[in-house]
């Protein structure tokens, strides 16, 4: 049953989860899940710190760190579309700490991104098995 508007869906959900061809898996606990208006999921991360600045970097740069800000959600929104079937619409890191007190920020989420993660996670196990897969990475 979709959540009431304001209420979270899920909280502390539980993943586990792999690829189809079962090379690796993963396993991770989601802050809590919303649902936007269609019923979509919204991948929700509650951070204790205060937001990055960015701003003083070069925009290469300010890409890198906020593209690493959104690692974490897009892994969460990775693992829901193989365990559940289901595309997250929006990925949003809240901000609890420091002058970002309650601050949001809030991305998009699609297949394309998904397809991206799931590279970059592969990338990551093929260049480290034995790290990986024995407790050393």
């Amino acid at each position: 049953e979709m959540a009431k508007q304001g209420a979270p869906d899920a909280r502390e959900m539980r993943l586990r989860s792999a690829p189809p061809d079962q090379l690796y898996q993963i396993t991770g606990i989601l802050d809590r899940m919303d649902r936007d208006t269609a019923g979509a999921p919204i991948i929700v991360d509650y951070k204790t710190g205060k937001p990055p600045n960015v701003d003083k970097y070069p925009k290469a740069t300010r890409d890198r760190i906020l593209d690493e800000k959104w690692l974490q959600l897009r892994i969460y929104a990775m693992m829901l579309a193989w365990e559940r079937g289901e595309q997250a619409a929006e990925l949003r890191l809240v901000y609890l700490g420091g002058d970002g007190d309650g601050a949001v920020h809030t991305s998009p989420c699609g297949p394309d991104d998904l397809e991206r993660t799931e590279r970059e996670v592969r990338q990551v196990w093929v260049r480290n098995p034995g790290g990986v897969g024995g407790g050393k990475f």
